[in-house]
């Protein structure tokens, strides 16, 4: 099974910088194979670079002039570490990220040929490497959702405009091991050996990587598809917009916690799996109990919380609570609406 990591490709003649690039980029929270950390004492060479070559989702070739002159050689692991990437990018398209940074002196000739009309670094000109390997990684994770994972979203989809449904994923565990997947309390197709695939368990992670699911409570194993969640089912992309842009829910979430409440005091309840209300000053604010819905006005009071106009105020017996911000309240007047 693949793993969510970057595979690095270089020439232990750049081990020095590797070594401060490495830490950084895991620090950023992108899972790395480094033959430094994954070659123990008495492991094969070669073997343990191919495990790490075919369980990953991507890598990053780190080009100088000695990579360069090895990669042609067809006895030197790194010509088979660059032949396989180039492979599996050839099998794989989108869902394989390849990333190519050029050390100093290293010849844009030595770029592959079928990675040319791929953004790379060249040290050269570039001081952000280890901010592309970041950004570009990330922006990988967004649209590149594992198979399973697309599949979680497409069951939810289904679903999401009924009535009766809450589109919340849940994991049951058997008493005897093993698990399942639940769908508003049905069972998601299994492998015939009544469970799951495990491809949905490696998907649900992506989707909370992404954020594309949220926890329904605190360390619980139920899960909430989100706002960009049902974008990106829907579309195949998440919704562009700037961390200062309210939607027009999150306005009206505003709107009516500043002049309707004494407190500014926004709810969300708890206790009931699958609960779809959000509470702001003394009634639920929301339209509909579709999840599809939900999740809109959820994204709202995100919208909120990045902008620093709400914040969270603890979660207590009732439900999760948020307030208006000093900043919010500025906001709300910015707005035109009458405080109580």
């Amino acid at each position: 099974m693949n793993e969510n990591r970057l595979f690095f490709s270089y020439c232990h003649a750049e081990k020095k910088r590797m070594d401060e690039i490495v830490p950084l980029v895991e620090a950023a929270g992108v899972p790395v194979w480094w033959d430094e950390y994954a070659l123990k004492f008495g492991l094969h060479l070669g073997d343990e670079i191919d495990k790490g070559l075919e369980t990953s989702r991507g890598a990053v070739l780190f080009i100088s002039p000695e990579y360069d002159r090895k990669s042609n050689d067809q006895e030197n692991y790194i010509y088979r570490e660059k032949e396989f990437i180039l492979k599996r990018k050839e099998q794989l398209g989108a869902d394989y990220f390849v990333g190519v940074v050029l050390w100093e002196k290293a010849s844009e000739a030595a770029v592959p040929p079928k990675l040319k009309n791929f953004k790379y670094s060249n040290t050269d000109k570039d001081t952000s490497i280890i901010l592309q390997i970041i950004q570009g990684w990330g922006h990988f994770e967004k649209y590149n959702i594992p198979k399973g994972g697309r599949k979680l979203l497409d069951a939810v989809l289904k679903v999401a405009h009924n009535d009766d449904a809450h589109g919340i994923i849940s994991i049951d565990e058997k008493p005897l091991g093993g698990r399942f997947f639940l769908l508003d309390a049905e069972r998601l197709s299994d492998d015939g050996r009544g469970e799951v695939p495990a491809c949905y368990t490696e998907g649900l992670k992506s989707l909370l990587r992404a954020r594309y699911v949220e926890e329904e409570y605190p360390e619980s194993q139920s899960y909430r598809v989100t706002r960009a969640g049902f974008a990106y089912a829907k579309t195949g992309r998440e919704p562009e917009r700037l961390i200062q842009k309210v939607c027009e829910e999150g306005r009206k979430i505003l709107r009516q916690a500043v002049t309707s409440s004494a407190d500014g005091d926004i709810t969300i309840p708890h206790g009931v799996p699958g609960s779809q209300e959000l509470i702001v000053g003394a009634g639920d604010i929301l339209p509909d109990t579709k999840p599809y819905t939900f999740a809109l006005w959820r994204g709202g009071l995100k919208d909120l919380e990045d902008c620093g106009y709400a914040e969270f105020n603890g979660s207590g017996e009732y439900g999760v609570c948020y307030k208006v911000t000093h900043k919010g309240y500025i906001f709300a007047k910015q707005l035109g609406l009458e405080i109580e």
